[in-house]
């Protein structure tokens, strides 16, 4: 057990002893914290805390803490899913989704200095589609846009592969030019589909299906599906962390390690994807 300031609290802590406030508990022992926990007893004036001892005292940063990640992980399973086969899609959960991580980074980013580590997984939709959110939405709120912008990203990112959940091809941990040119024609076809499942969906905005649209473009005109070159920020950023979280995890690729995925990014910066979005990420993680 050891006693740490709260202002140096990053998420995923185990509290040694109840968190007390007078004479109410507002955290008992055993909690493991999240970022609104350390939010909320931050804002209550609590300055220092007793948490577990951890083996040389290393605590994984994630950019969302496991539990936060899992919570939203299920609630954007659930939209997909019903979007699929009830064909509704459940516009207040996603709205949740979106502003509860830009809410939760927002704040881990402005009082984090730290460097993050990156999950590697086995190729999941769900876990995708929450990696790539928070990832983009981090790049966003360090690139200053403003809160359309940075809201649209999130919402685009969470249903960037949702035409995925329309095709049948293997896309996990393979190599998709190895396929036969009937399935690889089918695998491209995956961000219209998504474009169009969307369209008649008014609270949508163009921003977000173009987003969709144009995930897998690049800035040299050889990505898919239209070779479209002339993509704006709020595209390339999604672009750059779609390919970064895809190659670590094996979503329409090999899963490659960070460093792996690291020297392929910078293979292709400047040429395929955007060199400052690049940075950002590598400062990231």
């Amino acid at each position: 057990m050891k006693t740490v300031k709260v202002s140096s609290l990053i998420g995923g802590e185990i509290v040694a002893e109840d968190i007390i406030l007078g004479n109410t508990v507002l955290i008992p022992k055993n909690t493991i914290l999240n970022i609104e926990y350390i939010k909320s007893i931050e804002e209550l004036g609590v300055e220092k805390v007793y948490i577990e001892s951890t083996d040389n005292d290393v605590v994984e940063n994630y950019l969302l803490d496991i539990i936060t990640k899992e919570s939203m992980k299920e609630k954007i399973r659930n939209t997909l899913e019903e979007h699929m086969y009830k064909n509704s899609l459940n516009l207040d959960r996603l709205v949740y989704v979106a502003n509860k991580i830009i809410d939760y980074l927002r704040y881990k980013i402005k009082n984090e200095k730290l460097k993050y580590t990156i999950i590697e997984h086995n190729a999941d939709l769900y876990e995708h589609t929450i990696q790539v959110c928070a990832i983009a939405v981090s790049i966003a709120i360090k690139l200053d846009l403003n809160e359309r912008e940075i809201y649209n990203i999130a919402i685009g990112s969470l249903l960037h592969d949702i035409g995925l959940r329309y095709t049948t091809v293997n896309y996990k941990n393979c190599i998709i030019d190895n396929l036969s040119p009937n399935d690889i024609f089918e695998y491209k076809k995956h961000t219209i589909y998504g474009y169009i499942a969307l369209e008649e969906i008014e609270e949508i905005e163009s921003e977000v299906r173009n987003l969709i649209l144009f995930h897998h473009e690049k800035l040299d005109g050889s990505g898919f599906p239209l070779k479209y070159k002339d993509l704006d920020i709020s595209q390339r950023i999604l672009s750059v962390c779609d390919a970064f979280e895809s190659n670590i995890s094996g979503m329409g690729c090999i899963r490659k390690s960070k460093e792996e995925t690291m020297t392929l990014l910078d293979s292709v910066s400047g040429k395929e994807y955007d060199n400052n979005i690049i940075i950002l990420i590598k400062e990231l993680f």
